[in-house]
This record gives structure tokens, C-alpha cells and sequence, in this order.
């Protein structure tokens, strides 16, 4: 049962690295298409701006010719201008937020590293407990089991057998439960001296 619950935990995290590798993956591809569409608007921006300052160098020399059309078309690419100048200060601000965007998904992908790394140090803590855990059990059983043998030895007058496990217990003693201790003391009693 704890080698499923082990499989298990280890599917989990396989699983929990995954998603959180997907995650990532995610994330920065979803910034890297912000960023290139962002900077695409602008180069098309700045080719409408810099069109719009050539017509306005054109409408300079046509001025001289006719004065009155030159500064009606003088007043129409000034507008445009201050239109594209509203829509460059839209994108400056978009970049903003979207900088800040990228900072805040950085930060989160940071403290998702670190909670990877103290669920994965708690991880390896459990198991290395749940290994002592279970070494504890097999010594606790295998010292009970050395006491049952003692005990049938004693009364059987198997002075060998007694005299083995009798050794062999000596190192689990403290394993025992106070009645099993009890126990252990009374069969050292009863050993013959060697």
C-alpha cells in the first residue's frame, strides 16, 4: 500500500511539474506574440507618421504656389498629426502595461519556482521519514518476534536457540513495549551464566 501511495505521490508531482512547465511555456509564448504584435503596430505607426511628414513637407511647397488651399491642407495634416501623436501615446501606454505584465507573470513564475523547491525539500523530508518509519516497524516487529523465540526457547529448555536470540534482541530491546521489556529483563535472569 505505501509503494501505490509512493507511485501515486510520485504521478502527482510528475503530473504538478507538467502543468507547471505548460504554465510557463504559456506565458511566455503569450508575451512574446504581445510583444511582437506591439511592436509591429509601432513600425506601422511610425511609417504612417513619417508619410504624414513627407505629405506635410509636400504641402510646404505646394503653399507657395497657392497660399489659401496650402493652409487648409496645412490644418488637415496637422490634425492627422495629432491623431497619430494620440494613437503613439495609446501604444507608449499599452507597452507600459503590458511591461508590467511581463513583471508580474516574472515574479509569479519566480514564486512558483520556490514553492516547486519547498514542496519538492518537504517532499524528500517525508520520504526520508516515512523510510525511518518504516525501518522502525520491521525492527519493532523483527524484536518481537526474537522475544516470542526466547520465550518458547526458555521454556523448552533450548539453551542455544534461548542464547541466540537472546543476542540478537539485545540490540532491539528498546523497541519493545514496557511488557516486552518486563519480559526480556526476566529471561536475562533466567540465562545461565557463560
Amino acid at each position: 500500500m505505501n509503494e501505490n501511495n509512493a507511485e501515486l505521490r510520485e504521478d502527482n508531482g510528475t503530473l504538478s511539474r507538467k502543468r507547471r512547465t505548460a504554465l510557463v511555456t504559456y506565458l511566455a509564448i503569450l508575451f512574446a506574440v504581445a510583444f511582437l504584435l506591439v511592436a509591429l503596430d509601432m513600425i506601422i505607426e511610425n511609417h504612417k507618421l513619417q508619410s504624414s511628414n513627407q505629405a506635410l513637407e509636400d504641402s510646404n511647397k505646394i503653399s507657395m504656389a497657392s497660399s489659401a488651399s496650402a493652409l487648409e491642407k496645412a490644418e488637415k495634416l496637422q490634425d492627422e498629426n495629432r491623431s497619430l501623436q494620440e494613437k503613439i501615446t495609446g501604444l507608449e501606454t499599452r507597452e507600459q502595461e503590458l511591461t508590467l505584465q511581463a513583471e508580474e507573470a516574472q515574479a509569479l513564475l519566480e514564486e512558483m519556482t520556490k514553492d516547486k523547491q519547498a514542496w519538492q525539500t518537504e517532499k524528500d523530508q517525508l520520504t526520508k521519514d516515512n523510510a525511518a518509519l518504516t525501518q522502525k516497524q520491521t525492527d519493532t516487529v523483527r524484536a518481537n518476534e526474537l522475544l516470542l523465540q526466547a520465550m518458547a526457547a526458555s521454556q523448552g529448555g533450548l539453551h542455544e536457540e534461548l542464547v541466540s536470540a537472546m543476542r540478537e534482541l539485545e540490540q532491539l530491546q528498546d523497541l519493545l513495549s514496557e511488557t516486552g521489556k518486563t519480559t526480556y529483563q526476566d529471561l536475562l535472569k533466567d540465562l545461565p551464566e557463560e
